[in-house]
């Protein structure tokens, strides 16, 4: 009978050693990351991390926040990957390919310098993190813990879960450019919030787009709408041509101006006349102006121009045109096409669109019926199981959205209304029905294209 040898303490000694030895060799086949190189610059201490897992390895945030998912490498292709196709689909403005090719310079020059002394301060560095990730990994349970109150942190806030990746790059970012001290003396409120986007934020965006005005000539869309809470408000967008260059006009929303009871012409008139031409460069912005778009309310457009001359048009375009008499004025076309759709689908078989409102306003209105019919279609499709969408009157595209999705559910449907429908609910998508709908989502489509 064999027996098996028991190793001497010098045998188990040597072959620790030889491990060691091993383990030092794969160690130098790939540089660690230093700040003071692959973070050397703004652009690169913006974009650029470690590696939480390996610290032979960078995340370059913007590619990983862009594609998302985590893109990096070993600390010495740093370069390689800034000079790549992929990163340079990041690169949308001038300033940050200069910056990026600002970084490959930097990573040059630091190819070429030896400076003996910083490497061995850094390593030490190096060495005093690495033995306290050492000890992280220890303790697993602390990773485990921290995923935990990730998850938690995003179901409590009723976030949606695709948030999860960029919000942790985001989380990644901050530890790495501010520390404890600083996290802890800011505080951030609802009142705060508002004023850094709205007077700090929104403002410098908004004297941008400005300065771009005065160089460019432009025209402005007019809308009225208002939020959940009530609240009426104008939205103004410019459209202009952002430098002599390109020839392709830009569109830009430049502001939201609170309305209050009264939404007459005379209003709207001044609110958009103050806000616009009562600047130090009101003036260069007025020879620059030269057209406007809105709906055909009564409050925006008339076309009775004998109004004009009579001083007694009362529409927000009536008066700008006895301000600017060259001024164009243009019947949105959105708007346009949606009183065609709506004039079209009067003369349509209320039948035909009581089907639609029918099948929708089931489902919305009980939460029961719409989690049976997701496990109905679970239960006999190979497809992936989808809602019926909730139809509003009020939004242009809600008919047209609704009806495909009915048209792409027809045979779960048919089947469900037959097993556990009324007896008006299984005549919903009899074949004449079916016929009509599919018509009504033909001609709809030809316009959606224009409304959506």
């Amino acid at each position: 009978m064999n027996r098996r040898r028991t190793k001497s303490k010098e045998e188990a000694k040597e072959e620790v050693e030889v491990q060691t030895e091993t383990n030092k060799k794969n160690s130098k086949q790939h540089t660690a990351f230093r700040r003071s190189h692959h973070q050397g610059t703004p652009y690169l201490k913006k974009i650029v991390s470690r590696d939480g897992k390996d610290k032979c390895r960078f995340i370059c945030l913007t590619c990983s926040e862009k594609f998302k998912r985590t893109h990096g490498g070993f600390c010495e292709n740093l370069k390689v990957h800034l000079l790549g196709k992929q990163h340079e689909k990041t690169l949308t403005t001038e300033i940050s390919k200069r910056e990026n090719i600002e970084a490959i310079k930097h990573l040059e020059r630091i190819q070429e310098i030896s400076s003996s002394k910083k490497i061995e301060e850094e390593d030490e560095e190096e060495k005093s993190i690495e033995s306290i990730n050492i000890i992280k990994n220890e303790f697993e349970s602390t990773e485990a813990s921290l995923q935990f109150e990730f998850v938690r942190f995003l179901i409590v806030q009723n976030l949606p879960f695709s948030l999860g990746t960029s919000l942790l790059q985001f989380m990644r970012r901050i530890a790495d450019q501010y520390g404890y001290e600083t996290l802890n003396n800011i505080s951030i409120y609802d009142k705060k919030i508002n004023f850094i986007a709205k007077d700090c934020m929104a403002r410098g965006i908004q004297e941008k787009y400005f300065s771009e005005l005065e160089s460019s000539l432009f025209s402005i869309s007019l809308d009225c709408g208002s939020d959940k809470s009530g609240k009426s408000f104008l939205g103004l967008s410019i459209h202009y041509f952002q430098s002599q260059d390109k020839n392709q006009p830009q569109t830009r929303l430049l502001a939201l101006l609170e309305l209050e009871e009264s939404h007459i012409g005379k209003v709207i008139y001044d609110k958009v006349n103050k806000f616009l031409f009562s600047r130090k460069n009101g003036e260069i912005l007025k020879k620059n102006f030269i057209g406007l778009c809105a709906d055909h309310g009564s409050n925006m457009i008339s076309t009775n121009k004998s109004n004009i001359i009579l001083d007694t048009g009362k529409g927000v375009s009536n008066r700008f045109l006895q301000d600017f008499n060259y001024l164009f004025i243009v019947h949105d076309y959105a708007h346009a096409f949606n009183l065609v759709i709506e004039e079209a689908v009067s003369k349509f078989p209320g039948e035909v669109l009581n089907v639609v409102n029918g099948i929708c306003s089931f489902f919305s209105r009980s939460p029961q019926q719409k989690a049976k019919f997701y496990r109905f279609q679970a239960k006999t499709s190979n497809k992936p199981p989808l809602e019926v969408r909730r139809y509003t009157p009020k939004r242009w595209s809600s008919l047209k959205e609704c009806l495909d999705r009915i048209l792409e559910l027809e045979t779960p449907l048919t089947a469900f209304f037959m097993k556990y429908g009324t007896s008006s609910q299984k005549e919903y998508l009899k074949k004449e029905h079916l016929l009509y709908l599919k018509m009504l989502s033909c001609l709809l489509g030809k316009l959606h294209f224009y409304t959506k």
